[in-house]
């Protein structure tokens, strides 16, 4: 749902909730492209579930926002919707919402990053459905600082890329991705990060990444438990997750 969502109509926010979507439309024009990504998932879904009949309940008409201030409430009202519900105590421990990406740590990005991310989310945070005195954004570790472990490098790998830990070791930019961070911020060499994932060391040597801005945001999240890995068919963090045989 989320990949025909950022793929379709252009948007300003969105939450991806459990049982419904709130989207926040550029314009109007935007309602039609919105309705093609809503019927392309029932057809998906229906299909893959062997079933028939509509998926999507009538929400009634889209409601018109004016002025600059009410385009901003909306944005906040949208990404504090899982706090709101109890699913996250911070709206950046929910992965599925425009959230991160207004804040840059999103790869790739669903949306254009806010001018000030640390008064933004503040400002979100601050809400007092989750908690007056907000909370920080991820900040890069000092130079020299201790070397990540690979659990954590999985989960922000993981959770920037919004990538189910299982598929991780498929083919792709999550995994070269992976694979380069686990040789750059952990001690794994090229043979350790490929027993990690899975694959040839001839394939992590090829995903060497040198200079590259991503494991600056890999960096600044990893070790944040708001940045947990993703489990197969769910969006929560695996508690007791060690080891790697999983991914062999």
């Amino acid at each position: 749902m989320w990949l025909r969502l950022v793929a379709g109509p252009r948007f300003l926010s969105l939450a991806l909730m459990p049982d419904h979507v709130h989207v926040q439309l550029t314009d109007a024009s935007q309602v039609a492209p919105l309705a093609v990504a809503l019927r392309s998932y029932a057809r998906w879904r229906n299909a893959a579930r062997g079933e028939s009949g509509a998926v999507w309940e009538h929400g009634g008409r889209p409601t018109e926002i004016r002025g600059k201030d009410h385009v901003q409430r909306t944005i906040r009202y949208i990404h504090l919707n899982p706090c709101r519900r109890g699913l996250a105590a911070d709206p950046l421990a929910w992965a599925f919402s425009t959230h991160r990406d207004a804040l840059g740590l999103a790869l790739p990005p669903a949306r254009r990053t806010v001018p000030d991310p640390v008064r933004f989310h503040a400002w979100v945070s601050g809400d007092p459905s989750v908690g007056t005195a907000g909370s920080p954004i991820p900040q890069r570790a000092p130079a020299g600082g201790v070397p990540r472990s690979a659990a954590e490098i999985i989960a922000a790998v993981s959770a920037l890329t919004r990538t189910p830990r299982s598929a991780l070791r498929a083919r792709g930019p999550a995994r070269r991705l992976l694979l380069g961070a686990l040789a750059e911020l952990t001690e794994a060499t090229d043979v350790g990060a490929a027993a990690i994932v899975g694959v040839h060391r001839t394939t992590a040597g090829r995903a060497a990444l040198g200079p590259d801005r991503r494991l600056v945001l890999i960096e600044r999240v990893a070790g944040d438990d708001r940045f947990a890995v993703l489990r197969d068919g769910d969006l929560l963090a695996e508690p007791s997750w060690a080891g790697y045989r999983h991914l062999r």
